[in-house]
């Protein structure tokens, strides 16, 4: 792996990082609370994914 490839690598992943700490403190909800809302609007993949848990 060349050096710009690592650069180029590391400032996206700076990048995404800052944009999910941006959002985590924006959206008032910790990560399971978020799963449990968007697998709430799917109603066969709550029942699915909660039986197995």
């Amino acid at each position: 792996m060349t050096k710009s490839t690592r650069i180029i690598i590391i400032i996206f992943c700076l990048v995404k990082l800052t944009l999910h700490i941006i959002a985590d403190f924006h959206s008032g909800f910790q990560g399971d609370e978020l799963l449990h809302i968007e697998t709430g609007n799917i109603w066969p993949l709550a029942i699915w994914n909660f039986r197995l848990s």
